[in-house]
């Protein structure tokens, strides 16, 4: 077999994989995370849901809730005034430069995201009583090992974005007349 059929044959059975995960993950989130009937979050669209997530750990700048949702900070602030509406969520000063505002989950908004992490919690105790020990260990460690495929490709992303950025700073500065040779 030559090397670009076995090259072809190898990237059909990663995308059949690959395929598979995509039907699956959702499947699987739907049937974990299943609403609780009085989940006051359960209304609430994706986006800010997943901000109500990350503001859970701890206060973010906007720029870093944006980087962080791969969207822009125009978004987040158009998110967090909706939250902020709901009282979900409050803006406050860091506390190392007044001129800064930090998203912050206000005490309704941690309360309402820690009952849905311990419904969750206690919804995925009894899917995983199902499962033997040994595979309860073995999904832990394969959700592990996709996490870290999933940070490498955030890498490779962002070394893309920067070279695609360079390239046309550079194009730019050849338009310009800014390039030395």
């Amino acid at each position: 077999m030559s090397r670009l059929s076995e090259e072809n044959l190898m990237s059909d059975e990663i995308r059949e994989k690959a395929l598979k995960v995509e039907e699956m993950l959702p499947r699987l989130m739907r049937s974990l995370y299943r609403p609780q009937e009085n989940d006051p979050l359960q209304q609430l669209p994706v986006a800010q849901l997943r901000v109500l997530r990350i503001l859970f750990g701890s206060p973010k700048s906007h720029s870093a809730v944006s980087e962080e949702l791969g969207i822009s900070v125009s978004a987040v602030t158009q998110v967090a005034n909706r939250l902020e509406h709901l009282s979900l969520l409050e803006r406050v000063e860091s506390p190392v430069d007044r001129r800064v505002k930090h998203l912050k989950l206000t005490v309704y908004g941690l309360k309402c995201m820690k009952e849905r992490q311990e419904y969750r919690v206690m919804r995925t105790m009894e899917i995983l009583k199902f499962l033997p020990d040994e595979s309860q260990q073995k999904l832990l460690a394969v959700l592990d090992e996709l996490l870290e495929g999933c940070a490498k490709v955030q890498e490779q992303d962002k070394k893309s974005i920067l070279a695609s950025e360079l390239g046309q700073i550079g194009v730019l500065s050849v338009l310009s007349g800014e390039a030395t040779a």
